[in-house]
């Protein structure tokens, strides 16, 4: 599973949601999960503007409404915060900001990881 925070005023987080959409179709035969858990404070429009980004970005993506502690609870202030948990729970890698390798670095985690389950 890829789970990603971000935020609707982040705008690295904004760019990486179509990075994430990419990485989904990319690994979809091999069954990972992305989830894109929004951390903005709770506003009338918030699932609304939610479900914008979802349709226009990374329709492919499952989005969840979340909350500081959430983020807090992986030990990380940063967003956007993106790891890769394994089938058994463990954080395997995470990237705390945008950079330019992101989509190469994740692919290359996501295929390291997916080659360890498959060996065990």
């Amino acid at each position: 599973m890829v789970l990603t925070f971000w935020a609707g005023w982040c705008s690295p987080c904004i760019e990486e949601l179509p990075y994430l959409q990419k990485l989904k179709a990319q690994f979809r035969k091999q069954n990972v999960e992305f989830l894109a858990v929004n951390i903005d404070q709770d506003s009338s429009t918030r699932r609304d503007m939610v479900a914008s980004f979802r349709y226009q970005s990374a329709p492919l993506l499952t989005f969840a409404l979340g909350d500081l502690e959430m983020r807090k609870a992986f030990g990380s202030a940063e967003i956007p915060y993106t790891c890769i948990i394994d089938q058994n729970g463990q954080i395997r890698y995470e990237r705390k900001g945008l950079s330019a390798d992101f989509s190469v670095a994740m692919a290359h985690q996501l295929e390291w990881i997916i080659g360890m389950n498959e060996t065990q």
